[in-house]
């Protein structure tokens, strides 16, 4: 379970990714006010390749702001592999 001071941490986090994206996923171009929500935070190079450095996993850099359409799963895995 989370602590609530790490949930507080990742809450600010997931706020500053979704500003500096201009709330809008950076696959497809959606809004959150398009979107009807929240668009979510994903990592670009997935947490388990971080070696358990929570810190170096959640760097701004390696964050990105995605929509959650069901039909753009593969679209926006196959967008995160370009990045990486």
């Amino acid at each position: 379970m989370l602590s609530i001071h790490f949930a507080a941490i990742l809450v600010k986090l997931n706020f500053k990714v979704r500003k500096r994206d201009n709330y809008t996923c950076q696959d497809c171009g959606i809004t959150e006010e398009e979107y009807g929500s929240q668009l979510s935070v994903h990592h670009i190079i997935p947490f388990r390749k971080c070696n358990g450095d929570w810190k170096k996993a959640n760097e701004l850099s390696i964050l990105v702001t995605l929509c959650e359409q069901p039909y753009h799963g593969k679209r926006h895995s196959k967008m995160v592999d370009d990045i990486v």
